[in-house]
């Protein structure tokens, strides 16, 4: 027969394996389980503090498709769906009348480029004009009836005038043929 302590040792070392596979049959896994789920329910949490943000920026479906739809046609009107580079060099030609510059040389650089779906067409424009005429002008191509990208600025003083000389980006829409 077994002493009491030798009895007690195999009840405790036998307690301890079955408390040992309970951990790894029921509560490793349930654990898990658990934890997995919290990351869920965070992740269902955050969707749902999403859409309840723009419910509150969007209370009336109608008034959002409108404000979205304006924004589109700003992106039309700026983005043409073709170069059309003769009514811009038309606009720059009017602009230059308008605050009193002089042309030097205005001209297409390259053929139109693509580039991530759109097209762009560099256009070299030197002239002659003051500093005041510059920043009116520099004014009215930011708010161009087209999207304008200004690039190598650089002027040069000519006595009381600045010879200026840049190269704008006039962008397109490039659709798939």
């Amino acid at each position: 027969m077994l002493s009491s302590k030798k009895f007690f040792l195999v009840v405790f070392v036998l307690s301890a394996v079955l408390l040992c596979v309970h951990w790894q049959i029921f509560h490793a896994p349930m654990r898990d389980k658990c934890l997995s789920l919290q990351k869920h329910t965070a992740l269902i949490d955050a969707e749902t503090a999403e859409l309840e943000r723009y419910f509150a920026r969007h209370p009336d479906p109608a008034v959002y498709h409108r404000e979205a739809k304006a924004a589109a046609n700003l992106v039309e009107e700026l983005l043409p769906d073709e170069m059309t580079e003769s009514a811009f060099l038309r606009y720059l030609n009017e602009q230059a009348a308008k605050h009193h510059i002089q042309i030097i040389s205005l001209s297409p650089e390259e053929i139109p480029r693509e580039e991530n779906g759109l097209l762009i067409l560099p256009v070299r424009l030197t002239m002659k004009l003051d500093y005041f005429s510059l920043v009116k002008l520099l004014s009215d191509l930011e708010s161009a009836p087209r999207y304008v990208d200004i690039r190598n600025l650089a002027l040069k003083a000519d006595g009381s005038e600045l010879q200026c000389g840049m190269v704008l980006l006039i962008y397109a829409h490039k659709f798939a043929e």
